[in-house]
């Protein structure tokens, strides 16, 4: 299974499954527990995290908490960031978990990769090198501490892991995008009105008449003493079966029949019945939520047959305001 050992103790801990990209974060979290066999020796100091045989030096991790540093503070080299609070901890303890994660996938890839068949041709790892050089020398520029060293070489390593993970990855979630359809991730924008059952049918039906007759359906209801709803745009299951099942049916301005459900009445106008951009976006999040739920648990049933070694009081001692 996969576990931790630092040098001086024994550790429970797999990772957790934190997610940072740039700006987001949008990953679940999980904990896998077992003892190591692998131990980091003395010879093996410049190491700082093993996944079976396949290892991953101090050097390259420096390199992925630069590249976040980079990211969060640009050229300002604000570093007032790093003390903020997020969630239970600080954003300087924040990344570095999520660095971690992403630290131990990418090893872990390369193991999985071999037991896939998956491998990278001089193609795929010149373009990671190459990819590695441009960033290197941009944050390069920009200086860093000596207290932690890394090195063009270094960067090079991490990225040809991380481009072995993207393969791994995409070979994994395979085939996962003809199961999720346009159709069910469309974003739709429409006025609707919820109207209490002890209101009456009679009234909902005399809003309803004057919609029919051409009024405005934001006047309609406002003199009648309810707060419409106007331009909601929505994908679905945020709403009620019932509702959704007549919104996500109309067309570009056609008005629902009356809409009953255990809430009260709904009369829904639909103002556009698919919008471009937040459609696209809506499926590539739903397709990537799914691909990352599977990555997940394959990654957990590979995570049972196999070793992780990490020197965590390296990684401690760390701090983003210090690189």
């Amino acid at each position: 299974m996969i576990s931790t050992r630092n040098n001086k103790n024994s550790i429970i801990f797999f990772l957790r499954r934190v997610a940072i990209v740039l700006s987001t974060v949008i990953f679940a979290v999980f904990l896998l527990t077992g003892c190591s066999e692998i131990k980091l020796s003395r010879k093996d100091k410049g190491e700082f995290l093993a996944v079976d045989d396949i290892t991953l030096s101090k050097e390259e991790a420096i390199f992925a908490l630069l590249e976040q540093k980079y990211l969060y503070e640009g050229s300002s080299k604000d570093t007032s960031i790093w003390s903020k609070k997020t969630g239970s901890g600080t954003m300087d303890e924040y990344v570095k978990e999520a660095v971690l994660d992403e630290l131990t996938k990418w090893t872990a890839a390369v193991v999985m990769a071999d037991k896939l068949g998956i491998y990278m041709t001089d193609e795929d790892k010149n373009a990671a090198g190459k990819a590695a050089e441009e960033l290197y020398d941009r944050i390069i520029s920009v200086s860093h501490s000596s207290t932690y060293t890394t090195n063009l070489e270094a960067a090079r390593d991490l990225y040809v892991k991380k481009a072995t993970y993207d393969l791994v990855f995409d070979s994994v979630t395979k085939g996962l995008e003809e199961t999720i359809t346009e159709e069910s991730t469309k974003v739709i924008k429409v006025n609707y009105c919820m109207i209490p059952v002890k209101a009456g049918y009679d009234e909902v039906r005399s809003c309803y008449d004057q919609l029919k007759a051409g009024a405005s359906f934001e006047t309609v209801f406002t003199e009648a003493g309810y707060e419409p709803v106007m331009g909601q745009q929505m994908a679905r299951g945020t709403m009620n079966s019932n509702f959704e099942s007549v919104a996500f049916a109309l067309v570009d301005g056609e008005l629902s029949e009356i809409v009953e459900s255990k809430d009260g009445y709904y009369i829904i106008q639909c103002v556009e019945d698919k919008m471009t951009e937040e459609s696209a976006a809506n499926y590539d999040e739903t397709l990537m939520n799914a691909k990352n739920e599977k990555f997940n648990d394959y990654y957990i049933n590979f995570a049972k047959e196999h070793k992780l070694s990490l020197d965590k009081s390296y990684w401690k001692k760390i701090k983003m305001t210090g690189l």
